[in-house]
């Protein structure tokens, strides 16, 4: 499915993330309220430091409400998997954002601009109309929904 939409054109609101200085009950937060599952760790530079994941925080015992996030050890991914230019293609990247939240925009491939999530393309697609990357998207969600029934979750 060949398209011409960037990342660039898709509307990306500010970047939601954590410091290593951040309460974990932020990170739990900012997941219930963008509807992710993972949210990134940036130093003051923001250059990607880890992700805090629903899974981690579900495997963390005590009262993680009052401890920062540099309190405990999160996954660091592979930048070169979750660090993507403006530039690059939402065809090339759709598959990406579908299993993982989010992509991480970035010009230089060190400091981050924006944060794409799956949820910021769905409205962006719904608001154009794009029947194609709708239809696709519906799929998948499809699909997901039927190997979560088959597997009792």
């Amino acid at each position: 499915m060949a398209t011409n939409i960037r990342l660039r054109d898709i509307p990306k609101p500010e970047v939601k993330s954590v410091s290593p200085d951040d309460k974990i009950r932020k990170a739990y937060a900012l997941m219930d309220e963008f509807n992710v599952d993972q949210v990134p760790i940036l130093d003051d530079g923001m250059a990607l430091l880890g992700v805090v994941t629903r899974r981690r925080l579900v495997l963390i015992r005590g009262d993680w409400g009052e401890m920062r996030v540099c309190d405990k050890e999160w996954p660091s991914p592979d930048p070169e998997e979750l660090l993507r230019s403006s530039d690059a293609s939402l065809d090339d990247v759709f598959d990406y954002l579908f299993d993982n939240d989010f992509v991480l925009i970035s010009e230089d491939g060190k400091q981050i601009t924006h944060i794409l999530t799956i949820n910021d393309v769905a409205k962006f697609l719904y608001k154009q109309q794009s029947s194609s990357f709708l239809s696709l998207l519906l799929r998948r969600l499809l699909a997901l929904r039927r190997t979560t029934a088959s597997s009792g979750g």
